[in-house]
């Protein structure tokens, strides 16, 4: 039971750092630079299709509806993958999901946003030279929608 307890706050402890980590880091960020005339290129994916290069193990709940996807590529080096999507799961399941996720693949959990009517939750990774945001919100149909963003810099 003690292990258990540890095991609990350790979790809070990383969830917290992390937490402060990304407000600080957000705060702070301007976005990409890209100069003015050069728009990004961005590639829609076929309905129902994921963006190429965009992770498929991000997408948890196995039988989620893809509702669109696409990337986003900047001369800057920074390419953005995105994927919209539909789950008949709730949102606190599908949050646990997600931070469980983000613990077993080492991505440092960075920000936590909870919508105070708890329809909404938001939060933020970083591993090495990527990021990523995932946005659930509930649905008025059941279910929740999804929204990740898979940010990678490539120079």
């Amino acid at each position: 039971m003690k292990l258990k307890e540890n095991y609990i706050s350790a979790v809070i402890i990383i969830i917290a750092v992390g937490a402060s980590v990304l407000i600080f880091y957000f705060k702070n960020w301007r976005g990409p630079a890209v100069s003015p005339g050069t728009p990004p290129k961005v590639v829609l994916a076929p309905k129902g299709s994921l963006a190429e290069g965009f992770p498929s193990e991000l997408v948890l709940d196995t039988s989620a509806a893809i509702e669109e996807s696409y990337s986003t590529n900047y001369d800057t080096g920074l390419s953005q993958k995105t994927a919209v999507f539909s789950s008949d799961k709730s949102i606190r399941d599908l949050f646990l999901l997600y931070r469980d996720y983000f613990i077993k693949a080492g991505w440092s959990l960075t920000e936590v946003k909870i919508n105070p009517t708890g329809n909404a939750v938001e939060f933020y990774g970083k591993k090495r030279m990527a990021e990523l945001s995932v946005a659930i919100t509930k649905k008025d149909t059941g279910g929740s929608k999804i929204s990740t963003s898979y940010l990678i810099r490539n120079k």
